[in-house]
């Protein structure tokens, strides 16, 4: 039974096999009509049925693959993933690849991929159609990759590869890698390639993108001569027309554009036929094909082109007219900016600022907002709209804006903005050579202009480090000039050329430098250059110089020749001349030549003023009185009349008319609130009250200069006296209140010790002296009155001691006292010999000492005391003889009376007993009965 089974199984297997073949046969024919539905249907049937078939993987392979047709990718991918492990293998894999990319799935795909043979021509395939794949999606940078890989052999795909890796870098705008690709793809191309034209015009055009215009032009014009009817034809004649444009082929640019009439180009052609024509000036010829080109079809690209050809045809009202058709089109920009140029050119300045209205809410270009605002900044300018022209100055920041706006800053006088500007412009435009010298003279200037002539100096300074420029150096010579800066505008000078101008401004400087001689030296030099615009006002200059310098000689000697050759200073050199007459003493010539310039009338008050002046230093102080007089009374508005007032008080005071002073001072001081002399007139008021004992008006006047704001060498003096009018009587609060005042601390002690010890605190004095004992200015006086307290409590040491150290001083008044002292204390201490010593000095070094009666007077005595009686006598004689108004005068006198009483000597006692009589009646009673018992009076 077994047997008989194993029989039966083997023949139906037979039969089986049989049937699936004759089925796969009627599959085949199904498949290759393309009848996929139902070689799908039947497939699905013959694998049911014959699943252990020979055919079964052949079957599995077909239906997948009519799935992957009939796009149900699902059931293909599970129908090839049943045959990863077969003999189908590759199929399998590539179909997978394929239904990936179907569905996007790229990584699967690409992993797919991978399991394919190298050696399978699916290998290849699959990598063709990746590549293929990722070019379509414009993931090119994926597609060159796989296109790449078949590049590494020349198969069936190496050509295609070629040419889709050509297209894939020019897509990617890779014109050299495209150059290379597709030059090989020519060489491997069929005869009969349908893409040639395309691939030339590719190259051609990639070779013009990346520079190379000559093999550009090869390629294009294969096209030209060889492919006329291709779609790339028109387009390559196009292109070369450009590039022998661009390459200064002009002529053969303009050969091709006529290829072109009648072609999609033509208007292309007849654009660039108008620039050519514009570029060779033929304005006419290009404003015509534009004007053609606008009747057949307007456009803005043309209207433009046709506005700039006009200006440069210097046509500007039809510019105009053209330009505002711009306005609504995508050249808005051009149509703002060539209108505000035109009308800018035009001087519409006004046109120009209605614009601006109507601009400030349009957002304008880069290209043209900066020309436009300036356009706007400097019409505003114009119009002296000047905060509108900054906003648009402002807005450009370069450095021409920068050098308006400081022009704007310098009219508004704004100080604070010259200098943001300024500031801006050197920290950003340090490379700017164009503006650089209009910003530094500008604002240089400017401050020139307000006065504050050392930034003028700094900021030219500046510039001139670096640059030399002429005028820059002028205006830095003012700038120095009216800072009295003379070495430095001299040093200037000598770098420069020594031409009439140089030398004068030198000569200015040595003027103002006091360096007259210089000067002089300088002047000279251009008086003996032939006449000259210099020569009249170097006469002036070079005679101020010689009469400072004393040159008298060669003053008159110039002032004579100027007097010969001009008219227009004549005035004035009369009067160097009359001035040189009164330095020399010449009075009486000074008087001739001021009585003719009181002659030629211009002058006549000036004139009287200096004959006064003349008068006065001839000493004859009362005809100068009467000059001084005629000015006040006669010439109300003269210059003079100050000075000549200020001369009458000060030679009426002079001569003790003290009516006269007080009645020409207080008109004085009624006529001049301010100025020259007022302190002084104030102050001699002040002494002739004082020295007609009229206190209180004397302290009137002196306040008057002591609470004034004015310091001069008067306040001092002035204190001193309020000071001591106060201090003399008794009244210590007033003198005090004025001490306070004094500048000088340690004179402020002293004073404060005076008053102390005029009010008996001697003790309080003594610690206010002992304060400023080495004080430089009161340290002498300080020690005087210390020397003295101790000198009248009889500490003669002590006393001695101080009056020593007034000697250590430089400079004191008080030195004579001290040695008189210091005298005294050694008298009484009976030394004889040191008192007559100390005294000694005084006597011959302090020889214009007012102590020299007294120090006689006490040498006389002390000689007598030590019996040295004819030394003593002498000294007596000539306290007698020099010192008759000494108050020691008459006890000398009394002394020699005694002396020759004694000696018997009746005609000297006789002589000076008459003398007695005469000037110390008093005294002279004393001796009467004396003289009557001698009988010497009959």
């Amino acid at each position: 039974m077994k047997k008989k089974i194993g029989i039966l199984l083997i023949s139906l297997a037979m039969i089986s096999e049989a049937n699936d073949t004759a089925d796969m046969k009627f599959i085949y024919k199904l498949y290759k009509n393309q009848y996929y539905k139902q070689t799908t249907l039947k497939l699905e049937e013959f694998l049911k049925e014959y699943p252990t078939s020979k055919l079964y993987e052949s079957a599995l392979n077909l239906l997948g693959f009519n799935y992957y047709a009939l796009k149900e990718y699902d059931k293909a991918k599970r129908t090839y993933e049943k045959l990863k492990i077969s003999d189908f293998e590759d199929e399998a894999y590539y179909y997978l690849t394929k239904i990936a990319l179907e569905k996007g799935e790229e990584k699967a795909a690409e992993n797919y991929l991978k399991e394919i043979r190298n050696s399978s021509e699916l290998k290849k395939n699959g990598v063709y159609t990746l590549a293929t794949y990722y070019y379509k999606k414009n993931e090119y940078t994926k597609a060159a990759k796989f296109y790449r890989e078949l590049l590494k052999e020349d198969g069936k795909y190496y050509t295609k590869s070629l040419l889709n890796l050509g297209l894939v870098y020019y897509e990617q705008g890779e014109y050299t890698r495209t150059t290379a690709i597709l030059e090989e793809y020519i060489l491997n191309k069929t005869k009969k390639d349908k893409n040639i034209s395309q691939v030339l015009y590719i190259i051609a055009y990639s070779n013009e993108m990346i520079g190379d215009k000559e093999t550009a032009l090869k390629y294009y014009k294969q096209i030209e001569e060889n492919y006329q009817k291709s779609e790339y034809y028109e387009e390559a004649i196009y292109n070369m027309i450009k590039i022998y444009k661009e390459t200064g082929k002009k002529d053969k640019s303009r050969e091709n554009i006529f290829k072109l009439m009648g072609t999609k180009y033509e208007k292309n052609a007849l654009l660039i036929l108008a620039e050519y024509e514009y570029e060779n000036e033929n304005y006419e010829k290009a404003k015509e094909i534009y004007e053609k080109l606008i009747k057949e079809k307007e456009t803005a690209d043309i209207r433009y082109k046709l506005v700039v050809t006009l200006l440069m045809m210097k046509e500007e009202d039809l510019a105009l007219k053209e330009a505002k058709e711009l306005k609504e089109t995508k050249y808005v920009d051009e149509y703002y900016y060539y209108t505000t140029y035109i009308y800018y050119k035009q001087k519409e300045f006004t046109e120009i600022l209605n614009l601006e209205k109507e601009m400030r809410n349009i957002e304008i270009s880069e290209e043209y907002k900066k020309d436009i605002f300036i356009f706007i900044a400097n019409s505003a300018k114009e119009m002296k709209k000047y905060d509108l022209a900054k906003k648009y100055f402002i807005q450009i920041e370069t450095a021409k804006s920068l050098a308006e706006l400081i022009k704007i800053a310098v009219i508004q006088n704004n100080e604070v903005e010259l200098r943001e500007i300024y500031e801006k412009y050197i920290a950003n435009y340090q490379e700017d050579l164009e503006y650089k010298k209009t910003v530094y003279i500008e604002t240089g200037n400017f401050y020139v202009k307000i006065k504050r002539y050392d930034l003028a100096e700094k900021i030219y300074k500046k510039y001139l480090k670096k640059y030399n420029d002429e005028d820059i150096t002028n205006n830095l010579i003012v700038a120095l000039l009216n800072q009295d800066k003379y070495e430095e505008i001299i040093q200037i000078l000598n770098k420069k050329e020594e031409n009439l101008e140089n030398l004068y401004k030198k000569g200015i400087a040595y003027l103002k430098l006091h360096q007259y001689r210089n000067a002089s030296t300088i002047y000279l030099k251009i008086l003996e250059k032939p006449e000259n615009k210099y020569t009249e006002k170097t006469y002036k200059n070079l005679i101020i110089s010689l009469f400072t310098e004393k040159e008298y000689e060669k003053v008159l000697k110039y002032t004579s020749e100027y007097l010969e050759k001009y008219t227009k200073n004549k005035d004035w050199m009369m009067d160097k001349k009359g001035q040189v007459y009164l330095q020399k003493n010449e009075y009486n010539k000074a008087l001739i030549v001021y009585n003719r310039l009181l002659k030629s009338g211009k002058m006549k008050d000036y004139a009287i003023f200096m004959l006064g002046e003349i008068e006065y230093n001839r000493k004859n102080k009362n005809e100068a009185l009467k000059y001084y007089e005629n000015v006040v009374l006669n010439y109300p508005n003269s210059k003079y009349k100050k000075s000549s007032l200020y001369w009458i008080i000060n030679l009426n005071y002079e001569q003790e008319n003290y009516e006269k002073a007080i009645k020409y001072s207080k008109y004085f001081l009624k006529t001049y609130d301010s100025g020259e002399y007022i302190s002084e007139i104030i102050y001699y008021l002040g002494n002739i009250y004082m020295k007609k004992n009229e206190m209180d008006l004397a302290i009137k006047e002196y306040k008057k200069i002591a609470t004034s704001n004015t310091i001069n060498g008067l306040s001092s003096n002035v204190l001193e006296k309020l000071i001591r009018i106060y201090y003399e009587q008794n009244k210590y609060d007033e003198a005090l209140s004025w001490i306070d005042k004094l500048e000088d601390k340690g004179y402020k002690i002293f004073w404060q010790g005076l008053i102390l010890e005029k009010q008996g605190k001697e003790k309080e004095a003594l610690e206010k002296y002992k304060l400023i004992i080495n004080d430089k200015k009161q340290g002498a006086k300080a020690n005087y009155y210390i020397g003295s307290y101790f000198y009248r409590k009889q500490n003669l040491s002590a006393a001695r001691n101080y009056f020593s150290k007034v000697l250590e001083f430089k400079v004191s008044e008080y030195k004579d006292k001290a040695l008189l002292k210091i005298a005294l204390t050694y008298e009484e201490e009976q030394n004889y010999q040191r008192a007559i010593t100390t005294l000694l000095r005084i006597k011959l070094i302090y020889e214009e000492s007012k102590l020299q009666d007294i120090v006689a007077m006490k040498l006389g005595e002390i000689y007598e005391k030590t019996n040295e009686i004819q030394k003593s006598l002498n000294l007596y004689l000539e306290v007698y003889r020099k010192y008759k108004e000494s108050k020691y005068y008459p006890v000398a006198l009394e002394r020699l009376l005694q002396y020759y009483i004694k000696e018997k000597n009746k005609e000297e006692m006789k002589k000076y007993y008459e003398e007695m009589k005469k000037n110390v009646p008093e005294r002279a009673k004393l001796y009467k009965d004396y003289f009557k018992s001698g009988g010497i009076e009959n």
